[in-house]
């Protein structure tokens, strides 16, 4: 299969409707597709005029113009699956959304496995002590202040912790 990554520049605004026509024009290149499953909202909002099924993962309530989006993406009939990272956030989306086909949503709780036991974590193999990894954004909210908390309070702790851009590199 094939990765695509789009680049755009400018403003945040610009970016995002400059990002979501490259897509476009990746789909439309690169067709047929059996089905689309994405989160960028711009995106979807122009790939899914066409037939092609997809799937929208929601991580969060959208902005205003957004849930403008999101209720044109609703009303979809190529709308297979909508996708919410919690039981909380899909209940927020059927109350603001009627539209929503109960039967077309599922929960996939983010980066977690719901009733699954883990086992007991062990020093490195060095015994150079705990290492610990983290890999994703760093915006507020999204728990890199939990993890900062942590590693001060854990000396002897190694954490290493990939992503986020200059400015919040810098700002954490």
């Amino acid at each position: 299969f094939k990765v695509a990554k789009p680049v755009a520049t400018g403003t945040r605004r610009v970016r995002e409707w400059v990002y979501a026509n490259r897509t476009l024009k990746e789909v439309k290149r690169d067709k047929p597709f059996d089905l689309i499953y994405g989160r960028h909202l711009p995106s979807l909002a122009l790939v899914a005029k066409g037939d092609i099924p997809f799937i929208y993962e929601a991580h969060q309530p959208a902005s205003f113009l957004g849930r403008l989006v999101e209720r044109q993406l609703f009303r979809r009939r190529n709308l297979t699956r909508t996708v919410f990272i919690s039981e909380s956030l899909r209940t927020h989306y059927r109350s603001a959304f009627p539209e929503i086909n109960d039967l077309k949503t599922v929960v996939a709780h983010d980066a977690s496995i719901a009733d699954v036991a883990f086992p007991s974590i062990q020093p490195t193999a060095d015994n150079s002590g705990l290492a610990v990894g983290y890999s994703g954004s760093l915006y507020a909210g999204r728990g890199i202040e939990i993890i900062c908390s942590l590693a001060e309070r854990l000396p002897d702790v190694s954490f290493h912790i990939c992503g986020g851009s200059p400015n919040e590199i810098q700002h954490y």
